[in-house]
This record gives structure tokens, C-alpha cells and sequence, in this order.
């Protein structure tokens, strides 16, 4: 019982990060959707973590990171227990 709960936990999680990159693609300002979404220590400055080396990531999120360019959004990544 416990893991369909936990399953359907994390597929409404990754369901509302899909809307929100969605939403941020569309136009919706980052910071502001960081601000009221984001649960992480970052939200406060509306999403900003500042410079970071790669190996400060978690290796899921620097995958990625490696094949973004400047001003685009990811499909949500799961990576620390969140996305």
C-alpha cells in the first residue's frame, strides 16, 4: 500500500513540475513560479543558486546540464527526492 502511495506521490510530483517547465516555456517568469512552487532553500531568491561547479550537482541534473543551452528548460529531473 505504502508504494502505490509513494508511486502516486511522485507522479503527481513530476506531473505538476511538468506543467510548471511547461508554464515557464510559455512565458511564465522563473522566479516568480520558484518563489510559489519550489520547496528548496533557493526559492527565497526566486530560484537562484548562484555559480556551481558540475560536481555540485547531483549527476542526474549534470547529465542534463551538459546538453542545455542558455535560457532553455528541461523536462523535470528526479534527482535528491525531488524534481
Amino acid at each position: 500500500m505504502l508504494d502505490d502511495l509513494s508511486r502516486q506521490r511522485d507522479t503527481d510530483l513530476r506531473a505538476q513540475a511538468q506543467r510548471l517547465a511547461d508554464d515557464i516555456r510559455a512565458g511564465a517568469n522563473f522566479g516568480n513560479v520558484a518563489r510559489q512552487f519550489s520547496r528548496g532553500p533557493s526559492a527565497f531568491d526566486a530560484g537562484d543558486i548562484g555559480w556551481i561547479m558540475e560536481d555540485q550537482v547531483a549527476p542526474e541534473l549534470g547529465n542534463v546540464l551538459k546538453t542545455m543551452t542558455v535560457g532553455t528548460v528541461s523536462n523535470p529531473i528526479s534527482a535528491g527526492g525531488g524534481y
